[in-house]
């Protein structure tokens, strides 16, 4: 197993045998772990990046992908914890955004004037049906 945290910024370590890592997304909401092999490892020095080598490239000094420090686990447990964090922290970016936006909403119902309608008579006309459009609600 690698412990990707020890390596250095502009440090590289190759390996005989592929490691295992495990890489941890928010996905609309969702976080996904998913499982990676590689044989080399590289540490950006002036980012926060790790760059990998997959098998395609054993040997060589190329590197094949990357992931942000902040995605990457040793273990499942680990990933579960930052999937767990990365749940949380959504969880209130969308209350944050609900309450903003619920205040908003409760700010245009003091005034009935704000809710325009209208309507594309055109499109009424030719198609018979047609659905009735208010003015954009910005936040």
């Amino acid at each position: 197993m690698i412990d990707l945290f020890d390596l250095k910024k502009g440090e590289a370590k190759y390996y005989d045998k592929p490691q295992r890592f495990y890489v941890v997304r928010n996905n609309n909401n969702v976080p996904r772990i998913t499982i990676k092999e590689t044989y080399a490892v590289w540490r950006r020095k002036t980012q926060n990046k790790v760059w990998f080598q997959s098998k395609y490239e054993k040997g060589t000094r190329s590197f094949d992908f990357s992931y942000t420090i902040d995605q990457l686990a040793n273990s499942i447990p680990d990933a579960l914890i930052m999937s767990k964090l990365f749940k949380i922290e959504r969880s209130q970016e969308n209350v944050d955004k609900f309450r903003k936006q619920a205040d908003f909403l409760e700010e245009k119902l003091k005034d009935p004037n704000n809710f325009t309608a209208s309507i594309d008579e055109d499109y009424l006309r030719k198609w018979g049906s047609n659905s009735v459009k208010f003015e954009k609600l910005v936040i």
